[in-house]
């Protein structure tokens, strides 16, 4: 069985993060968790739409630097 760390509801879906990272929905007519295939790597993901939000270390455009508060 894996062991989940962080349950997330929403009105209709419900999803899972267990301890390495990997995204589980629960499927209501089979009563159980199915694991969500991933299409990118921990290291590329970014936040937010093209030229808004947060990127990964290194990535921006050029003469931005990067603030951690």
């Amino acid at each position: 069985m894996t062991k989940f760390i962080q349950v997330c509801a929403s009105q209709n879906d419900l999803f899972a993060l267990d301890e390495e990272g990997d995204v589980y929905q629960y499927n209501f007519s089979g009563k159980t968790w199915v694991k969500l295939a991933a299409n990118r790597k921990p290291e590329e993901t970014s936040v937010g739409e093209a030229g808004g939000g947060r990127t990964t270390r290194g990535a921006g455009r050029k003469g931005e630097g990067r603030r951690d508060t």
